[in-house]
């Protein structure tokens, strides 16, 4: 029974793995971020159902920062979605892999709100370099495979963007 039951999480981290790796070889930073906030509502549920209640929240906060973000670049909305990560966050958290995942949040927040290209991305590739850490331990395996996925992804398609601004650059 116990087999069972930890398959239906697992399943739901694989469809997050799944539809999320297509966020991540826009781009378009508009449609990467509309793709996250998608990926992230999977990622809430995977993570209640693990009983990771720290990352599901985490995971929540995301879901409308991300959308936020690409309605706004306000610096005070920026900061209610940081105190947010950690008011919410905190209470759950009682592990150093916990405190990771705000931390790594909360940086990706700040890269959402105030830049944009490469700088943007390059926060967004810290944020799932810890994340990666956080579901080794956890024993997330959709949840490895998708952050694994998504830093190859993304690393891939920062390289293309550094190309295509350096060829635009180049006389």
């Amino acid at each position: 029974m116990l087999d069972q039951l930890s398959e239906i999480p697992q399943l739901v981290g694989f469809i997050a793995f799944l539809f999320g790796s297509a966020a991540f070889a826009h781009k378009c930073s508009y449609r990467m971020r509309i793709h996250l906030a998608l990926f992230q509502v999977l990622l809430v549920a995977h993570f209640v159902l693990m009983d990771a209640m720290t990352a599901a929240t985490t995971c929540a906060v995301s879901v409308l920062r991300i959308y936020f973000s690409t309605r706004t670049q306000s610096s005070f909305l920026m900061w209610v979605f940081i105190g947010l990560i950690w008011v919410l966050g905190l209470p759950n958290a009682s592990e150093p892999h916990q405190y990771l995942t705000l931390l790594s949040t909360s940086i990706a927040t700040w890269g959402m709100y105030k830049w944009e290209g490469l700088a943007m991305r390059g926060t967004v590739l810290l944020n799932t370099l810890c994340w990666l850490v956080h579901n080794l331990i956890l024993g997330s395996v959709g949840g490895i495979l998708m952050e694994s996925t998504f830093a190859i992804i993304n690393a891939i398609t920062m390289f293309r963007l550094y190309k295509s601004q350096r060829a635009t650059l180049s006389p």
